[in-house]
């Protein structure tokens, strides 16, 4: 019975031992679980704080990338637009163009109808100054045909005079 009863005194002190030792082992646990809790805390902290950071920064980034939507939206519509002006300077170039060569085209056909009028014109007045040199001609011709006629006819007065004469006498 004393046997038992250190036996069982001995196998309560070692399980008091035990106890001990599970109690500071448990405390040695806890103490480096709460270290790791806290670790774990602030480097949550620290996550949330750069999701957040990043959060602000990828609503920065949303609105600069809506900007930038926005701006090549406007972009685009001058494009169109410049586009657009660009054709109507083309097209109204290239009927400038044909204008030019239309006015050409006019002009040259003018400048050869001056040119065939001159023609006309010279041959007109080398024609009329012929026609006036044939008048004055003409004209001297008739004027010396009047002057042999007015001598022939005083001629035939004489003879015929002379005639009279011839008779009277």
């Amino acid at each position: 019975f004393e046997e038992e009863l250190r036996n069982a005194q001995a196998e309560t002190q070692q399980l008091k031992e035990a106890e001990r030792n599970f109690a500071a082992q448990a405390k040695a646990d806890i103490e480096a679980l709460e270290v790791k809790l806290k670790d774990s805390k602030e480097k949550n902290v620290s996550y949330l704080q750069t999701i957040q950071h990043n959060e602000v920064h990828e609503h920065r980034m949303a609105e600069a990338i809506q900007r930038l939507r926005e701006t090549l939206d406007e972009l685009a519509v001058q494009k169109k637009g410049i586009k657009m002006q660009l054709d109507m300077d083309v097209d109204n170039r290239d009927k400038w163009m044909q204008s030019k060569a239309e006015v050409e085209r006019r002009k040259d056909s003018l400048e050869k109808m001056v040119d065939a009028l001159r023609q006309a014109l010279r041959a007109a007045e080398d024609q009329n100054t012929r026609m006036q040199e044939e008048n004055k001609a003409g004209a001297e011709n008739f004027r010396q045909l009047g002057d042999k006629v007015y001598a022939l006819m005083d001629q035939l007065r004489q003879h015929q005079t002379d005639l009279k004469k011839q008779e009277y006498a």
